[in-house]
């Protein structure tokens, strides 16, 4: 998720995250300390962005007062994206993968840094809440032993957007991502051919699929033969995925877990995809209780707070269930 923020705060937004798209790197290799303090470049790029007129890709738009203009062909433009962002670096340069400098968090900084502060100086509200969420983000980080070495990669940004003129950009109606890890969100607009735009909470909603599906296909899991696990993994197909979360919740007692026959590996899981469940279930009673902004500067620091916020609550997750599964 490290890697995804990264690569937003470069300016994308990756639009396709799958068990496909997350790729195990044979040999670790070497990156520098991940750091929020790039939301600085992000606000900046923000600011001084022009409106674009042409779409570099494809995606679903929001329902707009004028007329849609016919978007032009993409794949030169996607092709630029995919390029660009395939030749990031990590940390302060820019970012794919997921790690940070053992022992040192997140990029430590002396008692005398007043980075934050200074960036906080001046700042309107909203925009003060982006580089609050985004220095909380920082801080969590260090409570993690993150060594330096990069394990995993987000990769395939086919469908990604440059965030930058996002608003402003006229698009066809094709719907981003992979079907199985999509959003449900993402799910209905396609199913009812209403139009949607694809947002940060989109990608969390895949990201947290894809670590449904790949716990409950993990091979610890499987060769436990659980029929009940069988059933789980064929309700991740279709139109039956949503059932998931709930049938979560009927698990969350161990003894229930065991009297199923859920496997070790999956029983350790189920807590912690019950209560990420949870969170994006609040995150999204939040957005759906506040409107969304008509101003595209505005809408971009909703974006903002969005990506910096899920990434926050993710890590604080995480970190209350580090010791049960760190084994796994």
């Amino acid at each position: 998720m490290l890697g995804w923020l990264n690569y937003y705060q470069k300016g994308y937004l990756q639009r396709d995250v799958s068990i496909s798209n997350i790729l195990k790197l044979k040999t670790p290799s070497h990156r520098e300390p991940f750091t929020t303090r790039l939301v600085r470049d992000l606000l900046e790029e923000q600011r001084s962005s022009k409106p674009e007129t042409s779409s570099p890709i494809s995606h679903k738009a929001a329902r707009l007062s004028r007329k849609r203009a016919k978007a032009p062909p993409k794949m030169s433009a996607t092709a630029d994206i995919a390029n660009s962002m395939a030749s990031m670096t990590m940390g302060g340069g820019a970012g794919v993968g997921v790690d940070t400098r053992k022992g040192k968090g997140t990029a430590r900084q002396e008692a005398s840094d007043t980075f934050w502060v200074d960036l906080l100086a001046g700042k309107q509200p909203e925009v003060e809440a982006v580089i609050s969420l985004a220095r909380q983000v920082e801080e969590k980080l260090k409570s993690f032993d993150l060594s330096d070495q990069c394990k995993a990669i987000l990769n395939d940004c086919d469908m990604a957007a440059k965030i930058p003129g996002y608003f402003s950009r006229t698009h066809d109606d094709a719907i981003s991502g992979t079907y199985e890890f999509q959003s449900t969100n993402i799910r209905y607009a396609a199913m009812y051919g209403t139009s949607y735009l694809h947002t940060p909470l989109d990608d969390f909603h895949s990201f947290f699929w894809t670590t449904v599906w790949a716990s409950i296909n993990n091979p610890q899991a499987k060769i436990s033969g659980s029929k009940v696990e069988e059933v789980f993994r064929s309700l991740l197909s279709a139109q039956t995925r949503d059932m998931v979360t709930s049938q979560l919740k009927g698990w969350l007692d161990e003894e229930t877990r065991l009297a199923f026959g859920i496997s070790k590996f999956f029983s350790k899981m189920v807590p912690f995809l019950d209560q990420w469940s949870d969170i994006l279930l609040v995150v999204e009673q939040d957005r759906a209780r506040s409107k969304f902004p008509k101003d595209d500067v505005a809408k971009e620091l909703w974006f903002h707070k969005y990506a910096y916020r899920v990434v926050l609550e993710y890590l604080k997750l995480l970190d209350e269930h580090k010791e049960s599964l760190k084994d796994y």
